[in-house]
C-alpha cells in the first residue's frame, strides 16, 4: 500500500500533515472491504494521499461497533451517517462534525437495523432526501428501509410502509414499518438484489437492482416505481452503484460490463468508458467531480479516474495499493465549499 496509507493505518490516527492540517486536506472519504482498513472511514487529500482516520471501531462507545463500514451520507447539520454492515450488529451510525484534525466523534446509533426488519440485514448504501428522510439499501434481505430525519420528533425511527405500495404486498408478508421497498419475495415489483441508492434531480429515489440489471426510480411519497432509468437494453449487466451530478446526469458502475454508464436529461444512455484503453476489472465505488469521474476497482484495490471531457484520455490511478477493496468513495463537500455538508 502507499506509504501514507501505511503510516495512517499503522498509527491509527494522522499521516504526515505537511502542506496544511489534516482537516483542511480532507477532500475525500473512503470505506474498504477487508484488509487492515476494513473497520474505519479514511480521509484522503486532493491528491489521493491518506490524511486521517475519520472514525473507526475503537471510536464508538455505548456498546455499538463500526464494523464493515459501507455507504456514507451527510445530514443537514453536517453530521455523517455510516452504514455498519456486520451481520451480528448492523446499524446506521451517526458521527458529528469534524474537529481540527478532521476526525468525527461518535454521536449515536441513528438506526438499529438488527431488531426490526429481517433475520439478516446487511446495509449497503445510504441516501438522504431533501426533506431529511434517510433511505438504506439492505443487500441480504434485499429491502430498502427508511427512517425519519433530524427534524422529525424521533430521528432515526422507522417510517411506516408507504400507502401506495400496500396493495403490492403478498398477503402472507404484509408491509412492515421501516420498509420502503420489499424484496421480490414479499411484494410485486420487489427487488431481487439491491445495491446503490441516490436521489435524482427530480427528487426521486434511484435504486440499483443488480440481478435485474436495472436502475429504477421510485416516488418518495407513494413508494411506487415510476421509471426504469437504465436496464439491459442500455447494456447493463451487473450494476452496482449510482450517483447523480449537479446537472442531473446519472452515473452507474457495472461490474458485469466493466464500465460506467451515464444517462443525460434527454434520456440518452452511453458507456462513458467506451473506446478508452483500460477499464476497471471490478468497478464499484463511484464519484463525479466536475468532469472527472472516479471509479473504485475492487479487484485492483485502487481508485481510478478519468477526465470525461477528454475523449482520448485513459483511466489513471488516483490511489492504489489499498489495504482492502474500495467500497464507497465520496467527496467531503464541507471541506470543498466551506459550508456545512448536505445530504447526497
Amino acid at each position: 500500500m502507499t506509504a501514507a496509507m501505511a503510516a495512517l493505518l499503522g498509527c491509527g490516527g494522522s499521516a504526515d500533515s505537511s502542506g496544511g492540517g489534516p482537516h483542511e486536506r480532507c477532500a475525500w472519504y473512503l470505506t474498504m472491504h477487508g484488509g487492515s482498513g476494513a473497520n474505519a472511514v479514511v480521509a484522503l487529500d486532493p491528491k489521493g494521499g491518506a490524511v486521517v482516520i475519520v472514525c473507526s471501531a475503537k471510536d464508538v462507545s455505548g456498546g455499538a461497533m463500526l464494523r464493515e463500514p459501507r455507504g456514507m451520507a451527510f445530514l443537514e447539520d453536517g453530521s455523517m451517517l455510516v452504514a455498519s454492515a456486520y451481520s451480528d450488529d448492523p446499524g446506521i451510525l451517526r458521527y458529528g462534525n469534524p474537529d481540527a484534525e478532521g476526525k468525527r466523534a461518535f454521536v449515536n446509533v441513528f438506526a438499529d437495523l438488527g431488531r426490526d426488519f429481517a433475520d439478516r440485514i446487511h446495509p449497503y448504501d445510504i441516501a438522504v432526501a431533501p426533506d431529511g428522510t434517510v433511505f438504506v439499501s439492505d443487500q441480504d434481505a434485499n429491502l430498502v428501509t427508511w427512517f425519519a430525519g433530524l427534524d422529525a420528533p424521533s430521528a432515526g425511527a422507522p417510517i411506516p410502509a408507504p400507502v401506495g405500495v400496500k396493495s403490492n404486498w403478498n398477503a402472507v408478508t404484509p408491509p412492515r414499518d421501516g420498509i420502503f421497498i420489499g424484496s421480490d419475495g414479499e411484494q410485486r415489483d420487489g427487488l431481487r438484489v439491491v445495491r446503490g441508492l441516490a436521489i435524482d434531480g427530480q427528487g426521486r429515489l434511484l435504486v440499483v437492482d443488480r440481478d435485474a440489471s436495472a436502475v429504477y426510480a421510485y416516488d418518495r411519497t407513494t413508494g411506487r416505481r415510476v421509471d426504469t432509468v437504465m436496464d439491459r437494453s442500455h447494456g447493463l449487466k451487473k450494476p452496482i452503484q449510482v450517483v447523480v451530478d449537479p446537472a442531473g446526469r446519472i452515473y452507474v458502475t457495472d461490474r458485469g460490463a466493466k464500465t460506467v454508464f451515464r444517462r443525460t436529461a434527454d434520456g440518452t444512455v452511453t458507456d462513458v468508458l467506451k473506446g478508452r484503453k483500460h477499464r476497471p476489472d471490478q468497478p464499484s465505488g463511484l464519484a463525479i467531480d466536475g468532469s472527472t469521474l472516479y471509479v473504485g476497482d475492487r479487484d485492483k484495490k485502487a481508485i481510478l479516474r478519468v477526465d470525461l471531457d477528454k475523449p482520448d484520455a485513459d483511466l489513471e490511478t488516483f490511489v492504489g495499493e489499498l489495504p482492502g477493496a474500495p467500497e464507497f468513495f465520496v467527496p467531503n463537500t464541507e471541506q470543498r465549499s466551506g459550508a456545512k455538508q448536505e445530504g447526497s
